[in-house]
């Protein structure tokens, strides 16, 4: 929900939405002269695994922290032995109670991720509280690779999940 004074950038009025159509499958399905895709961001949803592949959607893995790399952040490695070995657990009956890997965030109630007792919001504390790099644009954006349609991946000073 928008703040009195807020609007949404005019990117989504729909006469620009040809041009956010070519953007975005530009970024997909673009290659190099190689055969490789342009921009490493497309490999997210599948590098190491389908994000939503079964056996390990409420499981957090190695090819989760690799896919996030895609998309221009680093993963100390501290903070990769504590979530895929210290708080494997924790994380796993966090994602577990999340609303499923088909679930959407304009389908569910607001309180849903933005609630502090929400699992979300309880993943989201968890992953930050390492104090051990995981900042809160590598945070979203490793949530985002397990939830996708649930949680929105924020880059700089855009509002963030524990801001709520």
């Amino acid at each position: 929900m928008l703040s009195e004074g807020q609007s949404l950038p005019s990117i989504f009025e729909p006469r620009y939405w040809p041009l956010v159509d070519a953007l975005v499958e530009d970024y997909f399905l673009s290659v190099t002269s190689k055969g490789l895709k342009r921009f490493t961001g497309a490999h997210f949803e599948t590098l190491g695994g389908e994000w939503h592949d079964f056996p390990t959607r409420n499981v957090m893995t190695a090819g989760d922290l690799i896919a996030v790399s895609c998309l221009s952040v680093k993963i100390p490695g501290a903070a990769a032995v504590r979530v895929l070995e210290r708080q494997a657990g924790a994380i796993s009956e966090l994602l577990t109670a999340m609303p499923t890997v088909d679930a959407t965030l304009w389908d569910l109630p607001e309180d849903a991720v933005a609630n502090p007792e929400a699992p979300a919001s309880q993943l989201w504390r968890l992953l930050r509280g390492g104090r051990d790099g995981l900042g809160p644009t590598t945070t979203s954006k490793l949530m985002a690779r397990k939830r996708a349609h649930l949680i929105p991946v924020f880059d700089g000073s855009a509002a963030r999940i524990g801001d709520i």
